[in-house]
């Protein structure tokens, strides 16, 4: 069987960098992806990247024909909490892969399989957690477990009835992983993504806290993220000295980014845009001529764009 296949249904316009994202893809060969999407401008495909044309509607009747009460996917950002059943309603495109999982677009991958091979070897029945990345073992038992019951509760006919999102595909607040838990499945647990905080002009790191079930925000001062060669590193300036860890993705949620590299193997990623790098970042001196301060507003556009958006509801009541 073939190892692993990330589905993902997305509709409206993809990002400005999703070329980017699809080249990180290309980089995994034995990894595959298939989208379903009615964006149909021109984009470099890899091989291992299906993409498959549909409407919106198409996709909402497809899902209905797969539950036999009527649910409520009025808008595309509640696919969120369809996506623990995508094995399920994906079924016919998951029969020949060990796992299926989920992914958002607004990523940038590394190399998949040095952080996913030793759990798939163990057959962790679920790799990973949060929403942005989930990997799920494929058998039929696994596929149709959303639908058991929690603390006596069936959650995911009250999820998927309602317009509201429920975060029902990650974390442990009445989710999935709550559900995988209670029926003594394995869980990965590893945290091996940049997840960057999305409140803040400069990077800064979040990391999920189990005991204050929360997350914990750290500061990545004196930093870049290098991709390279389908690699993610994060390169950091601490005590006189560089510092390397790799990542297996950065995810750069609700952070708008120009795409300004020539080199699609061998990039810079700052707070607002992927360049080229011009220095020898392996070098003290290339590191400090490289990572060059950037004007980015970030910050300033997210807290104008959310008061505008508590003013407009405040009109409108």
């Amino acid at each position: 069987m073939k190892k692993a296949v990330f589905l993902i249904p997305y509709f409206g316009r993809f990002n400005n960098y999703f070329q980017l994202f699809l080249d990180s893809c290309k980089k995994n060969k034995d990894i595959n992806w298939i989208i379903f999407t009615d964006d149909r401008r021109s984009f470099d495909y890899p091989q291992n990247v299906r993409v498959i044309y549909m409407t919106f509607d198409d996709l909402k009747k497809m899902f209905q024909n797969k539950f036999e009460f009527t649910i409520d996917l009025a808008k595309p950002y509640k696919l969120c909490d369809f996506k623990p059943a995508y094995g399920y309603l994906f079924e016919e495109y998951t029969k020949d892969y060990q796992y299926w999982g989920y992914c958002d677009t607004d990523i940038i991958f590394g190399n998949i399989n040095r952080f996913v091979e030793d759990p798939i070897k163990l057959k962790y029945d679920k790799i990973f957690f949060l929403g942005h990345c989930t990997l799920i073992r494929n058998t039929p038992t696994l596929n149709r477990l959303f639908m058991e019951k929690l603390n006596d509760e069936i959650l995911f006919k009250k999820v998927y009835s309602q317009e509201k999102n429920f975060s029902f595909d990650e974390e442990f607040n009445k989710s999935i992983n709550n559900i995988f838990l209670e029926e003594k499945r394995r869980i990965y647990m590893s945290e091996v993504e940049a997840n960057i905080y999305t409140k803040s002009s400069h990077f800064k790191l979040t990391n999920y806290n189990f005991e204050k079930k929360g997350y914990e925000i750290f500061s990545k001062k004196n930093t870049i993220f290098v991709y390279k060669d389908g690699q993610i590193w994060n390169i950091s300036l601490r005590d006189g000295s560089l510092v390397n860890e790799e990542f297996m993705y950065i995810h750069l949620q609700s952070r708008k980014m120009q795409v300004k590299r020539r080199n699609r193997d061998y990039y810079k990623i700052i707070p607002n845009a992927f360049e080229d790098i011009t220095q020898d970042v392996t070098k003290k001196e290339g590191f400090i001529l490289e990572k060059k301060w950037n004007p980015n507003f970030h910050y300033f556009k997210l807290r104008t764009k959310n008061l505008y958006i508590k003013i407009k509801r405040a009109l409108m009541k």
